[in-house]
């Protein structure tokens, strides 16, 4: 068990005309090492439920564990988990305040009380982890860069730290296809060669399906569902209700076996499920 939540509470604004509850009553386990999402639809919690991973948000009640030790308030708890647990916001120009790339990443660092010469080493490995060019970006203007170099240099910003987990919020949201395909390789290089464990807020599964150990889904606060991609997509009524849905690839392969044609269902992939059709129809499989 790496991150845990039990019975985990949070209400906005309470003790008043406009509280409202976030979360109610969460219990989740994350082991170390794994790809997770969390999805379900807007207004759900899911946003709500991965600040509280680093003590960005305190629980109204209940327990955030980080290793097996609750998270406590004091200063010390919370430096530990802000660098166990790096979080990284839907829009990361919300997160910038420097002019210039290299001031963003360096933040982190000099707060760490690092050396100039450590520091300037760990602007350019985390720069190079993300796959961005210290000499070409870092003395420019983290505001005036596109939309895939400003996800890349918040990401960036994070491993700074060195963090042991990676929590994105929404990661893909405004990018062009080429700026998702080199996410969604990050991603996987970071969590399965680097062993970072990873979690992904999103209401688009087909986006990281092929990445994700397990899935956690939200409503209304509460955690309704948990399971392997596989698992969760055979309960297929239970997340039209929610408004999650399987990618249509793998939808696709289910209606062609219950027509009786012999595919593998348990493709999750757009390009496996298109080997398993292109095979179907080139008479390979009988």
């Amino acid at each position: 068990m790496f991150i845990a939540t039990r019975d985990l509470t949070h209400t906005y604004m309470p003790g008043t005309p406009f509280a409202t509850q976030a979360l109610k009553g969460v219990n989740l386990t994350i082991e170390r090492g794994s790809f997770c999402a969390v999805t379900g639809p807007s207004g759900s919690g899911k946003s709500t439920l991965v600040q509280h991973f680093n003590g960005l948000l305190r629980p109204t009640s209940g327990q955030v564990l980080l290793e097996g030790r609750p998270l406590g308030e004091g200063k010390d708890s919370l430096r530990r988990a802000r660098r166990q647990v790096g979080l990284v916001f839907q829009l990361p120009e919300q997160q910038f305040f420097a002019e210039t790339v290299f001031d963003e990443v360096a933040f982190a660092p000099r707060n760490l009380g690092l050396d100039p010469a450590e520091v300037e080493k760990a602007v350019e490995e985390s720069l190079e982890q993300v796959g961005l060019d210290p000499k070409e970006l870092r003395e420019r203007s983290p505001f005036h860069l596109s939309a895939g170099q400003k996800r890349l240099v918040a990401i960036a910003a994070v491993l700074a730290l060195k963090p042991q987990a990676l929590v994105l919020d929404e990661p893909m949201a405004g990018l062009d296809p080429a700026g998702e395909r080199n996410l969604f390789d990050l991603l996987r290089d970071l969590n399965r060669r680097r062993g970072l464990t990873v979690v992904v807020v999103t209401h688009r599964l087909e986006e990281i399906v092929s990445l994700v150990h397990r899935v956690y889904v939200l409503e209304e606060g509460s955690l309704i569902m948990e399971g392997s991609p596989e698992e969760l997509f055979r309960r297929r009524e239970e997340l039209d209700r929610v408004g999650v849905a399987p990618p249509p690839w793998w939808e696709l392969l289910r209606e062609l076996a219950g027509k009786g044609y012999p595919v593998n269902t348990s493709a999750l992939t757009r390009e496996e499920a298109c080997r398993e059709i292109i095979s179907l129809f080139k008479g390979e499989k009988r």
